[in-house]
């Protein structure tokens, strides 16, 4: 997978493997990093609620929701993009 950031705009351009189970993580994974950096705020809490969001939403896929939601937050930790 590749990814290019620009100031805070996420352009990415995912190469999809056949496992459908890596296709909803990753889906998963986009969903919850545009939403939370398009916030007014991009805060750990912002990201937990966009999971809450999300799971409330899709509850069957609350497991796959979970793994995204902890990658998202340890890429964005890392360099330190969120405010808290």
């Amino acid at each position: 997978m590749t990814q290019t950031h620009t100031h805070g705009a996420i352009n990415q351009i995912e190469v999809y493997s056949s496992d459908p189970m890596q296709q909803q993580f990753d889906f998963y994974r986009t969903a919850l990093k545009t939403r939370v950096m398009q916030s007014l705020t991009a805060t750990p809490t912002s990201l937990r609620a966009v999971k809450d969001e999300l799971i409330m939403q899709h509850s069957h896929e609350q497991a796959i929701i979970e793994q995204a939601y902890h990658s998202v937050q340890n890429e964005l930790i890392q360099p330190a993009v969120f405010d808290e």
